[in-house]
């Protein structure tokens, strides 16, 4: 049981220093990391995410004005 935790232990250390740069990279570029499990990641930028939703209120207000009726229309 010993051998067992001091390789894991070995290898949760050598997954560390493998992704340090990376993670730390990332982590100055403004993105999120997220350990998703033993030798894998998952980088998200937030950045990315008000985009998008930047882009659909954008979409949604020209579907709105293209729906509402035109000034020349409402006075009649």
């Amino acid at each position: 049981m010993f051998a067992i935790t001091v390789l894991t232990r070995l290898a949760d250390r050598a997954e560390r220093l493998v992704w340090l740069r990376h993670d730390a990279r990332a982590v100055a570029a403004g993105m999120q990391v997220t350990r998703t499990g033993r030798w894998s990641r998952q980088y998200r930028d937030p950045r990315l995410a008000m985009a998008l939703a930047a882009i659909a209120a954008r979409r949604a207000a020209d579907q709105g004005a293209a729906c509402a009726p035109h000034r020349s229309e409402r006075a009649a």
